[in-house]
């Protein structure tokens, strides 16, 4: 039986096994071993989130990796949509690793208010699909702001995390 508005080559094509999911799978659950290993040198109270986040990541990692190899990925088709159309986003996905890597290098040697609003002016032009006006670029800019200082107070001054002392903030 086949779904309305896909022919036969679309749906074995999206119904297959996704290996670029599984790849990133097998990355994730890499990283949650290394975040538990890493885990073992910390006092039991240091570890406790490390280990949960951990755990939670090879866990959900096994079970992606399950599903994209026997083709039972969560691969959606729009109805009357190509696949290739819907591939197009993954632009938009290598934008936000990308930028979410560069922000975890650079918070420490810059500083974690400007690397924070730079990296979210990045998300948030690569997640407009329509046209910017200069109302929107305003509110998308006074969020982007609030936001950045408001984590900044909630981590420095409520939850007494320090900071790296950067060259900016």
């Amino acid at each position: 039986m086949s779904e309305p508005g896909l022919d036969p080559e679309q749906l074995a094509e999206a119904r297959g096994p996704d290996w670029a999911g599984a790849v990133g799978a097998v990355a994730f659950a890499l990283i949650g071993a290394y975040v538990l290993w890493a885990s073992l040198a910390m006092s039991d109270n240091a570890a406790a989130f490390p280990r949960a986040v951990g755990a939670i990541l090879v866990g959900l990692s096994i079970i992606q990796l399950l599903r994209s190899a026997t083709g039972r990925s969560s691969t959606v088709l729009e109805e009357g949509v190509s696949l290739s159309a819907q591939k197009e986003g993954l632009g938009r996905r290598l934008t936000l690793v990308v930028t979410m890597v560069a922000w975890a290098i650079l918070f420490p040697i810059i500083g974690f208010v400007v690397t924070s609003f730079a990296a979210g002016l990045v998300l948030t032009a690569t997640a407009q699909f329509g046209r910017l006006t200069g109302r929107r670029a305003a509110v998308y800019g006074i969020s982007i702001t609030v936001l950045v200082f408001g984590f900044y107070l909630l981590m420095v001054h409520v939850l007494h995390i320090p900071l790296p002392r950067a060259l900016l903030f």
